[in-house]
């Protein structure tokens, strides 16, 4: 239980950390996921009043890294979390010069693993 003396931190966290999202997740090869759009979805439903930034930053390689913060706010406090992704091929490899589309998916699986970072 939580109290009104506890951060926004640990509400956010005791909040999310215990929801079972198993229900939403999906199997692709031999991975199980949680979708952004399902993940997303949770998160509003607990805390409507957040949102996410997303930059990437090219490496010598010609590979793309992803970074998405996502913040949320309550009341007069916020809290950040940011996580980092590089733009992959479905081998998990990072993929030399990056079209938008792979981007895009790069992007979206890094929101959900920010997410992830606040307890979800």
């Amino acid at each position: 239980m939580t109290t009104k003396k506890d951060s926004l931190a640990k509400r956010v966290w005791d909040t999310l950390s215990v929801i079972d999202v198993s229900s939403f997740t999906e199997k692709k090869q031999n991975l199980t996921y949680l979708s952004w759009a399902n993940a997303w979805q949770v998160m509003c439903q607990h805390y409507p009043d957040t949102d996410y930034t997303f930059a990437e930053t090219a490496q010598p390689d010609g590979t793309v890294m992803v970074e998405c913060a996502v913040t949320v706010r309550e009341g007069e406090e916020s809290l950040t979390r940011t996580m980092w992704l590089p733009v992959m091929d479905y081998r998990n490899k990072a993929i030399p010069n990056p079209d938008a589309g792979a981007v895009k998916t790069a992007r979206m699986r890094c929101l959900t693993k920010c997410l992830s970072m606040l307890g979800l």
